[in-house]
């Protein structure tokens, strides 16, 4: 009889990997196009991560979260890495960044994505856009930094075109060093995917330091933060 549910899965410590892309009108045609085909090379890396890592104390899963008009998730919750089911996104409308800056933070909790009966690691989170937003996103963006998770992820702001806005993207990561601006959209598929194996590889191919290793006490081991919040 086969296993349905394998007890082991909740040791491992799941990578949380989440793309957050604008898709707003300024983001058609060649931009989209690849986007489209980075996310789905990103998706195919994250699964050959999983088949290939040397130690399985480590698993990464994935989202997409899309804004234009209003931000929507485009996966239900973390999700399995196939490449085969990677979503489709198009562009329209506007770049409503504050919507899906509201969206992330939600997503980011306990009560949320990140299940309380698994382990995670920081998250990693991409932002892909060319700077043009229309709404006001500070007061989401300050309500966000507030969140624990977020507040510990490692984020990387990848502006595409000439008039990207960078200042907003530093404000997003908290570190000019860690904002990416590529005029040629072709570049952001070797560009992310170069990231992406240089941070998965710390975790998923030399883990037993890091297994062996307490975690801060702000997240505890067994159930991570009490609260997505600092009191």
């Amino acid at each position: 009889m086969p296993i349905l549910f394998d007890p082991s899965f909740q040791l491992k410590r799941i990578i949380p990997t989440i793309f957050v892309i604008e898709a707003s009108g300024t983001m058609q045609g060649e931009r989209m196009a690849s986007i489209n085909q980075t996310l789905r090379s990103a998706i195919t890396l994250l699964s050959e991560t999983n088949l290939n890592s040397s130690d399985d104390f480590f698993y990464a899963k994935y989202a997409v979260l899309r804004f234009a008009t209003g931000a929507q998730w485009l996966t239900e919750g973390l999700t399995e890495p196939i490449s085969a089911h990677t979503p489709h996104i198009t562009a329209d409308g506007l770049a409503d960044l504050g919507c899906a800056l509201d969206l992330l933070n939600a997503g980011l909790s306990r009560k949320s994505f990140l299940c309380p009966t698994h382990t995670y690691t920081l998250p990693l989170i991409f932002f892909i856009t060319d700077g043009n937003y229309t709404d006001d996103y500070k007061k989401a963006l300050n309500t966000l930094k507030e969140n624990n998770w977020y507040k510990h992820s490692i984020k990387l702001a990848i502006g595409l075109g000439n008039d990207v806005d960078l200042s907003v993207l530093q404000e997003i990561t908290d570190n000019p060093e860690l904002v990416i601006s590529l005029e040629n959209a072709e570049a952001l598929e070797p560009r992310l995917l170069e990231l992406l194996s240089y941070l998965l590889k710390p975790l998923i191919f030399n883990c037993s330091a890091v297994r062996d290793t307490k975690e801060p006490e702000e997240w505890p081991a067994s159930s991570g933060w009490d609260d997505d919040t600092d009191t």
